[in-house]
């Protein structure tokens, strides 16, 4: 067999779905809606008139219609639907939404961060900023109005839009994520 007919023969085989870079780069979009509104960037999808006089649906709303179908697929062929169960997993929930703000000097967030990532939380979104730098919060619900207590590193820790005191040991924050 010559290198052309290699060449040709090999782009001409289908592979399976479940293998297939598409599924894949569907599965990661998906994942994307979910975080976005998760995060509260979908709060800013429905001011887009643009994007509404369009008739286009809310990332939540898509991501649902794309997970559906895919039910039966990502039952039998799991191992090749991994974007997608993660996607269908954090859809479900529950998620865990923590933010972050450091001192006006910038540091001191350590603690905070080894307790964060330290522990397994799959579904976990956290932002972060540095307090008095509103500009950096821009356009993140989870992190407008946040502010370092007392000028200490200051954690939020959120389920469903509703944040529990913020803390500002890691101690706390440990709690507190034992509790999600």
């Amino acid at each position: 067999m010559s290198v052309e007919e290699q060449f040709w023969g090999a782009s001409q085989r289908r592979l399976p779905l479940s293998r297939s870079p598409l599924v894949n780069l569907m599965g990661l979009a998906v994942a994307v809606s979910i975080a976005f509104t998760v995060i509260g960037l979908v709060e800013l999808w429905p001011h887009d008139h643009t994007i509404r006089a369009r008739g286009f649906a809310s990332p939540k709303t898509i991501a649902a219609k794309v997970l559906r179908p895919m039910a039966d697929l990502m039952a039998r062929y799991a191992s090749g639907f991994g974007r997608f169960l993660c996607a269908l997993d954090f859809h479900l929930g529950p998620v865990v939404e923590i933010a972050l703000v450091a001192s006006a000097a910038g540091d001191g967030l350590g603690p905070l961060v080894s307790e964060v990532f330290g522990r397994y939380m799959p579904n976990r979104v956290v932002a972060g900023m540095v307090a008095g730098q509103a500009a950096h919060a821009a356009g993140i619900p989870l992190l407008a109005g946040r502010e370092a207590v007392g000028g200490k590193p200051t954690a939020y820790v959120c389920r469903n839009y509703a944040c529990d005191l913020p803390v500002t040991d890691r101690a706390g924050l440990a709690r507190q994520l034992d509790q999600a």
